[in-house]
């Protein structure tokens, strides 16, 4: 029996999409027009903790240090009120481009609604960008859910963000979090 040739598939995609682990809140806004919605590289500066906490031998110490961190982030909410309904971002593994990405979510989110999105790509500095996009993919899985999203009204200097971050070095710091063993973290994102 004669084989086939392989045929050669051709990428065509606009953006390369890059699997990576970042921090990042999601939630629901209102159906709007497109001239209405803000994607935006934040321009307030942000104080963002991308450190675990180490492993402590000491079980009292632990719980006074893990007291203390609650009550410094219950501070820290009360001087920031305005988190326009976004709580702590947390690390999250996702599939990311210049036009869209795909995560995993506790929760369902229907075809064609629309979420507004923080993501901090590290860096010197750190950006955040504030992003909407549009679901187009929700898929039930054993915990939880993967959700792919189209990003709308995306202005220019949100995609140059995108295209200008540093995977290779990103690589790197994700390497070094693997080889310590760290946990999942959330983060403190603080806009001044």
């Amino acid at each position: 029996m004669k084989k086939k040739p392989a045929r050669k598939v051709q990428n065509q995609r606009r953006y390369s999409r890059v699997n990576t682990y970042l921090p990042i809140a999601v939630r629901r806004v209102e159906a709007k027009p497109a001239a209405e919605l803000k994607s935006r590289v934040e321009q307030d500066p942000i104080i963002v903790d991308f450190t675990t906490p180490p492993s402590l031998d000491n079980a009292s110490l632990a719980e006074v240090l893990s007291r203390l961190d609650s009550k410094l982030s219950a501070i820290l909410s009360l001087l920031v009120p305005e988190q326009r309904g976004f709580t702590a971002l947390s690390f999250r593994v996702m599939n990311l481009s210049a036009n869209g990405m795909r995560f995993s979510s506790p929760e369902p989110f229907d075809l064609g609604e629309l979420l507004e999105l923080k993501l901090v790509l590290y860096g010197r500095p750190h950006v955040l960008l504030t992003i909407h996009g549009k679901v187009t993919r929700s898929v039930e899985q054993k915990q939880g859910f993967n959700i792919s999203i189209r990003f709308v009204s995306e202005t220019e200097e949100v995609r140059d963000a995108f295209l200008r971050y540093d995977f290779a070095e990103h690589r790197s710091f994700l390497r070094h979090i693997v080889e310590k063993g760290s946990r999942d973290a959330n983060l403190l994102l603080v806009n001044r």
